[in-house]
């Protein structure tokens, strides 16, 4: 549901990208896209896909 996680975090920063997978599950309800590089293909959680990135379906708020 929420996606696969990167294991060679430290504790907060491993906390922190799990919090951003829950947000894009629960609240934007999308699927996980792959990342951190444009070209890469490791699937992670925290991620969006480049299709929702490119809509704007992002993590925070145009207020901000």
């Amino acid at each position: 549901m929420y996606g696969p996680q990167y294991d060679g975090d430290n504790l907060f920063t491993a906390r922190m990208r799990f919090h951003q997978s829950w947000y894009r599950a629960t609240h934007l309800r999308l699927g996980w896209g792959t990342g951190p590089m444009p070209h890469s293909e490791l699937e992670l959680g925290s991620m969006l896909s480049r299709e929702h990135g490119a809509a704007g379906r992002n993590f925070v708020s145009q207020e901000t």
